[in-house]
């Protein structure tokens, strides 16, 4: 999370694991293929073990939290004005066997000043 609303998660600042992010899914490319939620760490750093595949990450977040335009963003798409529950897409991403991939998401919570 941007606490200092720099546009870049820094050192220190929390992640998702304090709650700013409700869950974090893979969406498969292929019709068919599963999907993965993934777990998030006490860090705030998130896995989900994905069979090899393109993929886009969903994230979902809830009041009072928004997406923001930031440096290390990765998402391609948000919409700040869906209600409740909030949802930010990642671009398309391939992954072979054994391969890991780093998606991020700019999130702040509305009542930071």
């Amino acid at each position: 999370m941007d606490s200092d609303r720099d546009g870049a998660r820094d050192e220190g600042e929390p992640g998702a694991a304090t709650g700013s992010i409700y869950h974090i899914l893979l969406e498969p490319q292929a019709d068919g293929q599963p999907g993965a939620r993934a777990t998030v760490n006490p860090d705030g750093t998130y896995v989900a073990q994905a069979r090899p595949g393109t993929y886009r990450v969903q994230f979902a977040i809830q009041d009072p939290y928004l997406y923001i335009d930031s440096a290390d963003s990765d998402l391609v798409s948000y919409d700040n004005n869906a209600g409740y529950t909030k949802y930010g897409y990642s671009d398309w991403v391939t992954l072979a066997g054994g391969e890991e991939a780093v998606v991020d998401a700019g999130v702040v919570s509305k009542y930071l000043s």
